[in-house]
């Protein structure tokens, strides 16, 4: 092509000196016949070649058009446009000379050999080192299908690629194609690799002989021809014989020999098969050999089993991290997702969908960016560059702390991940930050606290050092705030204790508890020290293994409780002291007046003679009044019998009718000269009660005496009893003894004193009695093992009830009722 090389230096020196209009003529020439080096460009890239070999004439049309036109219009202007013009194709279209060239020499050292058409010619140009090689094949190669492509191609323009052989069996590579509106042909040898050597069915067997794994030849049609012991052991089978017609050792063995043979390649597959009652898992390998296909079977079995105990506990460690709180996930060294957990997509809200894409980190922070998701930066790029570069320098976990948008707080772990890439966990510590921030903050109060109180507080750590104190404890023991700086022991604080406290003996108990050396336990002690103040301890054990000793200056409370003790006992000995001297006064005074009651009843029966009227009505009131002081005389020698414990009940079952009618028999007639009506209501069913029938007797006599005292004329008194059921006396049933007037009532304010001794506030404006018959009531009811209760309603009258045992529960209730009147 390039035998005109003369041409070619010409034009390149012509476009190289600056006179554009000649060297443009100069380069037009042989434009046209630069087709042919253009067309080696094609051979590489096809479309480009001739689309480059159909521009060029229309270019130098064009170029020769616009020297022209700068000729006739003689513009210095458009001239040197045209000229810059010139020297922009000069560079391409030598740019694209000089390849074409370089292409054409590459293919004819690699023995191409190019043929040319020209337009209107059927003789082609040759260039190349075999001229006559296209013409060989066609003599006695592959005529046929070479002759018409060659055809179509100068006849239609149809490209080809073939690769076909001349008579002596030597394969070449042709390619045509149409360069510039020439067909251009190219030829050159194809290199075949040199012929494998084929064994010999002797040594196959032998071979397979060898093999220390299951081995078998199957022909074309998947049929066994040939197996080794090994293959034939696993079979199960007698000896080599019978093979012909054994069955396959793995399922799909035919096949996979079929499809090796036929695509003389090499197949490997897992598979699984029962030998010797196991199930065994093999790697097969086909592979093609002479008449067919060779098998071979290597047991994988324990590979199969590691693999299979390794996914298991893949799939366990996966679920264990999808099932923690922290995110963890995993980036590969190529900085994609390779693993997260559902901790991780719920921390940064990213939807299912975009993980299963597997982004690298960047793109996943630049989504959480985009949503806040992440700590300000001032320079993101940066920051984002620092971790890409994490998977080239981290070689140990680095720990560091996020504080996000949303007030969330991250810590952040990074460490490499033994198969490359990084692994990272993010756990949310927001709230142990709040927590520590509450912890603190309560510390500081209680701490302020403690300064605060007038209690001394020293706490003692698992270590039996001083861990804390207030300056209450300072100032109770007079101590100096640097001699407990260092966390002291327990053992020299008591010693600091010890002078104020007698000695260090008076302060074991005290020792032992802030050590830790004794039983933990609460415990407290009182310390009277040498300075006449006394302390008092307390020591409590805390969760966490501290003591806390506290300690109170109840110096003022010893004094106060001394003298509290000392006027009680003197008010015990006074009340003693009255209570005997009002038991003697009144059995003094018990004689006289039953002299003074026995004579006014003989005088009022006649005995002294006839009285006129005014003197039986002196008698009566003397009856009367000295019938008042007999009774209230016989009330204070039995509250004092009572509080000397010298009072014994008689008790025995009594019917309960027995004591009502009892006490209406004394009480009817002064009933009716009160003016009052006087109801008795018996229970439907009576039963007995265990009970002293005269104290019984006494009890109602004074709760009718008290209703008569207090009820206005025209009213009226009831007495009665009645069943109690379980009324929580005792432990079984109870009778409900009562007596109901129609009085003014008891104010509220004087109800809680009525069962006070000499309690005789006026109620209504009748006169008081001396204040001992309800007291006495109650202590007797007591002693039966019943209680006394009062319901008053000032302007409608009184109720008074008594609750005794019946006979089957009144031993315990007595029992309860004699220590209660202790």
């Amino acid at each position: 092509m390039f035998a005109r090389a003369g041409q070619w230096q010409m034009a390149q020196n012509a476009l190289h000196s600056g006179h554009g209009r000649r060297g443009a003529r100069l380069f037009a020439r042989p434009l046209a016949r630069a087709g042919a080096a253009i067309c080696l460009s094609v051979f590489a890239t096809p479309a480009r070649a001739a689309d480059a070999g159909a521009l060029v004439p229309d270019i130098i049309t064009g170029g020769i058009l616009a020297l022209g036109i700068a000729a006739v219009l003689l513009t210095a202007a458009l001239l040197q446009r045209t000229r810059a013009r010139e020297r922009r194709l000069h560079d391409k279209y030598l740019v694209a000379l000089r390849a074409a060239a370089q292409r054409e020499q590459a293919l004819i050292a690699q023995g191409a050999t190019l043929y040319v058409w020209p337009l209107e010619t059927d003789v082609p140009a040759v260039h190349g080192p075999e001229p006559g090689l296209l013409s060989r094949i066609l003599d006695g190669g592959d005529a046929a299908p070479l002759a018409l492509a060659l055809a179509k191609l100068r006849e239609e323009g149809d490209a080809f690629t073939l690769e076909v052989r001349d008579g002596g069996g030597i394969a070449f590579r042709v390619l045509g194609r149409i360069v510039g509106r020439e067909p251009t042909v190219v030829v050159w040898p194809v290199a075949e690799e040199p012929a494998r050597p084929v064994a010999r069915r002797d040594d196959l067997e032998a071979m397979m002989a060898a093999l220390p794994v299951p081995a078998a030849l199957r022909d074309w049609q998947g049929k066994l021809r040939l197996a080794n012991s090994a293959y034939v052991s696993a079979l199960g089978i007698e000896g080599v014989s019978e093979i012909s017609n054994a069955p396959p050792l793995i399922k799909d063995e035919e096949r996979l020999a079929a499809d090796a043979a036929e695509n003389t390649s090499c197949l490997r597959e897992r598979r699984y098969a029962v030998v010797n009652g196991q199930r065994r898992a093999f790697t097969v390998t086909a592979s093609p050999a002479p008449g067919g296909a060779l098998i071979t079977l290597t047991d994988a079995t324990e590979i199969d089993d590691a693999l299979s105990r390794l996914q298991r506990h893949i799939e366990a460690h996966d679920e264990t991290l999808d099932r923690l709180k922290t995110a963890v996930v995993i980036f590969g060294p190529d900085k994609r997702l390779i693993y997260h957990n559902h901790a991780y997509a719920d921390l940064w809200r990213l939807d299912t969908a975009f993980l299963a894409q597997k982004p690298d980190e960047g793109e996943i922070l630049e989504r959480l960016r985009a949503e806040r998701r992440l700590p300000e930066q001032r320079d993101f790029a940066k920051w984002k560059r620092g971790r890409a570069e994490l998977y080239m320098r981290a070689i140990e976990p680095i720990e560091e702390t996020w504080h996000l948008p949303d007030a969330t707080t991250l810590r952040v772990v990074v460490q490499p991940h033994p198969f490359g890439g990084l692994l990272q966990m993010f756990e949310d510590v927001t709230s142990l930050i709040t927590l520590e921030a509450n912890y603190n903050s309560l510390i500081h109060v209680q701490r302020s606290t403690l300064d605060y109180l007038d209690e001394g507080v020293a706490l003692f750590g698992t270590d039996g050092r001083l861990k804390l104190y207030n300056p209450a404890f300072l100032s109770i023991w007079r101590l100096d705030a640097a001699a407990l700086d260092g966390e002291p022991h327990a053992d020299r604080v008591i010693a600091m204790l010890a002078p104020l406290s007698g000695g260090i003996e008076v302060l074991s108990d005290l020792h032992l508890g802030a050590t830790g050396a004794g039983e933990r336990r609460i415990a407290s002690g009182r310390i009277s020290r040498t300075d006449n103040f006394v302390v008092a301890w307390n020591i409590v054990p805390l969760p966490d293994g501290a003591n806390l000793v506290s300690f109170l200056d109840i110096t003022d409370s010893v004094d106060a409780e001394r003298n509290l003790l000392e006027r009680n006992a003197a008010l015990v000995a006074a009340d003693k002291l009255k209570t005997s001297i009002v038991a003697q006064i009144s059995d003094k005074l018990r004689t006289p007046l039953n002299t003074v009651h026995g004579f006014v009843q003989a005088l009022q029966m006649g005995i002294g003679g006839e009285l006129p009227e005014r003197a039986r009505g002196y008698l009566d009131a003397m009856f009367a009044a000295s019938s008042q002081l007999n009774a209230m005389v016989d009330n204070i020698i039995d509250l004092a019998a009572i509080d000397s414990g010298a009072m014994e009940l008689s008790l025995k079952p009594v019917e309960v009718t027995r004591i009502i009618k009892s006490a209406e028999e004394l009480m009817r007639d002064r009933c009716d000269r009160a003016g009052l009506l006087l109801n008795i209501v018996l229970p439907e069913t009576p039963g007995l009660v265990m009970a002293d029938e005269a104290r019984m007797t006494q009890v109602l006599f004074n709760l009718l005496d008290n209703a008569i005292r207090y009820t206005p004329g025209g009213g009226t008194v009831t007495l009665g009893a009645e069943d109690a059921g379980d009324s929580g006396v005792g432990e079984g049933a109870a009778v409900r003894f009562f007596v109901i007037d129609t009085g003014p009532g008891i104010p509220p304010e004087l109800q809680p004193k009525v069962f006070e001794r000499f309690s005789s506030e006026r109620v209504g404006g009748n006169s008081s009695g001396p204040g001992l018959g309800l007291p006495l009531v109650e202590r007797i009811i007591k002693m039966h093992g019943g209680m006394v209760l009062l319901d008053s309603v000032p302007g409608r009258g009184t109720s008074i009830y008594c609750y005794v045992p019946r006979a089957a529960a009144a031993q315990l209730g007595m029992q309860a009722g004699g220590h209660a009147a202790e």
